[in-house]
């Protein structure tokens, strides 16, 4: 048996573009720490970014992350979703995804009840936070209300590939989609964070494209195009 199950995901329309810049150094073995800068968001007057520790040798996973990370016991580079508050110095992780030597995706957990910690001087959370806090170039967050939304979703079930369940392959692919003000599609979906597998992803888009759609609202009018990001969970039922 199986399951696969979609959650939405509002977030920056530009998270899953890839420019990463190193901010800091981790250690003296040249291990790094980088920001991705296109995805450097205001959101409800929080600042947020996709962050990556690069490891020069495999990294124990922590106990309490065990049970997300079950294709191994050890990671080579660590994604991590922060928010910061800058006036008042805090920060929150809300997302962690580990990886291994080859790039291969070992897991990943999103963070229920993030918890806020206070950001002490001369840390990577400062440059952290200094580099989100100071950025000039920040995307604004869509309100919710002009997003699109899901009006009526496929049994994401019927898309999971079945060489990918039978090889073992898990993922959560995040898929874009833009509509018109009647709901419809004005472009294919587009994976803006892949799941790690081609196989996938692409059943991501398939299952996308069958979706329908309700057209995002402003001043009660339905907007001529208005978009929505989406994860598309797959995932072995054990």
């Amino acid at each position: 048996m199986r399951y696969v199950w979609i959650a939405l995901l509002f977030v920056a329309s530009t998270a899953g573009a890839e420019d990463w810049q190193q901010i800091a150094e981790l250690d003296s073995n040249g291990s790094v720490l980088l920001v991705n800068a296109a995805t450097i968001a205001e959101v409800k007057g929080f600042r947020k970014a996709w962050f990556k520790s690069v490891y020069t040798s495999d990294q124990p996973v922590p106990v309490d992350y065990q049970a997300a990370v079950r294709k191994a016991r050890s990671y080579r580079w660590l994604e991590s979703m922060n928010y910061f508050s800058c006036p008042e110095r805090t920060t929150a992780v809300t997302e962690l995804r580990w990886h291994g030597a080859d790039d291969e995706l070992l897991g990943n957990f999103h963070v229920v009840h993030p918890t806020v910690r206070t950001i002490s001087p001369g840390t990577p959370d400062e440059r952290m936070l200094e580099t989100v806090c100071k950025a000039e170039k920040v995307e604004q967050e869509i309100p919710l209300e002009e997003q699109a939304r899901l009006k009526r979703p496929v049994n994401p079930d019927d898309y999971y590939p079945t060489s990918s369940a039978r090889r073992g392959e898990e993922g959560s692919p995040i898929v874009r989609v833009c509509v018109d003000a009647s709901g419809k599609l004005l472009r294919d979906p587009v994976v803006t964070d892949t799941s790690g597998f081609p196989a996938l992803d692409a059943a991501a888009v398939n299952a996308a494209k069958d979706t329908r759609y309700s057209a995002g609202m402003r001043n009660g009018t339905a907007l001529p195009e208005s978009c929505l990001r989406f994860k598309i969970k797959f995932l072995r039922k054990p």
